[in-house]
């Protein structure tokens, strides 16, 4: 392993920028939500990360998205699993493939990797939150090595 760490707060995807014309130039600015979430995370790694210089050989990325609970149950989960309060896996936005992009925006942000084309595993997980111990919605992610 080289880095792991937990993010708290709800997984934020990585948006699609917005392009706005400003007389003949364009200006291409990148959502704001994202951009916050990502900031955020990066500054948490970076933090936890110190004065190491970034990894630069292959590497494997899991992430586990925990997204919050809804207050009603949502008509794909059975009653028997909403009430015993076990973490669920159902399709919600984010999507899985966004939360990865800006996980490892953040990562390459933070100075853990050099460039994400170095990542050549890439695990994501997006999960509700349960209601006792997994209540928290927040981002688990694991750098690991990876055997050339």
């Amino acid at each position: 392993m080289i880095f792991e760490t937990i993010i708290l707060g709800e997984p934020v995807g990585e948006g699609r920028p917005r392009a706005v014309r400003m007389g003949p130039r364009v200006r291409v600015h990148a959502a704001p939500k994202s951009a916050m979430w990502r900031a955020v995370a990066a500054q948490q790694m970076a933090a936890e990360w110190g004065d190491r210089s970034p990894w630069s050989a292959m590497c494997g990325v899991s992430v586990t998205a925990y997204m919050p609970r809804p207050k009603s149950r949502p008509k794909d989960v059975s009653k028997e699993t909403w009430k015993s309060g076990s973490t669920v896996s159902r399709a919600q936005k984010p999507d899985v493939d966004n939360i990865a992009k800006a996980v490892l925006d953040a990562i390459v942000q933070a100075g853990i990797i050099a460039d994400d084309t170095q990542v050549v595993r890439l695990i994501v997980f997006r999960l509700m939150c349960g209601t006792d111990r997994d209540a928290t919605p927040r981002v688990c992610v694991r750098v690991d090595f990876i055997e050339p």
